[in-house]
């Protein structure tokens, strides 16, 4: 027999096979047989597997044979198989599937909308509309996020006030009503820092309704006391860890009526990655802020 290249065929096999599990249990049983120089047959390998059955060992044996990986031997159910390229084909195949189902999930379908905030101030932008390049404006966007969260909305954002919370405090003011759980990170959340108020505010709001409010503060000075040792920067907002805001607005006057501001709203299983990024956050090195401590006293 001749040796074929077997990452030629690892791609097709993996997805005859279908799943890793299967492939697994296949290269087990070729490794084993072929360092006992037993000859295969379709009956063995269902015998001594779990998750192959007839059809599915019928199918391997065809292609084993098509692409010269195996050839017929004594009696036409019994298959000879050049063991070494076998076993190589089968591994090959393993990282082949696990590369596939990465790509899969990459690829599932994602909805983006761009979103943005024009400079009321500006008169080159007095008579436009988001609309009018294709967008919506943001605090829409995240009133509408808010509205359709039914488990938990995560936000983060360096800087927070009243007067730019006050747009979004209707959206989450429902869904804390709803039962929806709000988790919000923050830095600098000390009485006289410029986020105090408006935490307070939103403790003000949550009090009473089902879902919990989570206020945690993410930052570290230097020994100077004049800038972060850490901090965050991202302004995001997450609903049901399936879509997502990530902008460069802040969540404040400025953010949602004066600067020019975009940012993309984003629907795709992807989106849990960025819930990771801000539990890791929240369970190891953020501080919990709760009413009566000394950040909100």
């Amino acid at each position: 027999m001749n040796s074929p290249n077997t990452l030629g065929d690892a791609t097709d096999l993996a997805q005859l096979l279908g799943d890793t599990e299967t492939i697994t249990q296949l290269l087990s049983v070729v490794a084993l047989n072929s360092t006992q120089k037993v000859p295969l047959s379709a009956e063995t390998v269902v015998n001594q597997s779990s998750s192959v059955n007839r059809e599915l060992a019928d199918l391997f044996f065809q292609f084993l044979l098509s692409r010269g990986y195996a050839t017929r031997g004594e009696t036409p159910e019994v298959i000879e198989i050049n063991g070494e390229d076998c076993i190589n084909l089968l591994s090959d195949c393993r990282r082949s599937i696990n590369v596939l189902d990465y790509v899969d999930k990459r690829t599932e379908q994602v909805a983006i909308d761009f979103v943005c905030t024009l400079p009321e101030n500006d008169p080159g932008f007095s008579d436009l509309d988001p609309v009018d390049f294709g967008m919506r404006q943001i605090t829409t966007r995240l009133l509408t996020l808010c509205r359709n969260a039914s488990d938990e909305l995560v936000l983060t954002s360096p800087f927070l006030e009243v007067e730019g919370m006050d747009w979004l405090l209707p959206g989450l003011e429902g869904a804390l009503e709803r039962g929806v759980d709000l988790t919000l990170v923050s830095r600098q959340l000390q009485p006289g820092q410029p986020n105090h108020t408006a935490v307070q505010r939103l403790f003000e709001i949550a009090e009473g309704h089902d879902g919990q409010l989570a206020v945690y503060d993410y930052y570290e000075p230097e020994e100077d006391g004049k800038h972060p040792k850490y901090t965050l920067h991202s302004k995001i907002l997450i609903a049901d860890q399936r879509t997502a805001y990530v902008g460069s607005a802040n969540f404040t006057k400025y953010g949602f009526s004066q600067n020019l501001e975009i940012g993309v709203v984003i629907q795709a299983p992807a989106v849990k990655s960025l819930n990771s990024v801000v539990a890791h956050v929240v369970g190891d090195t953020a501080t919990l802020v709760t009413p009566g401590t000394e950040w909100l006293q």
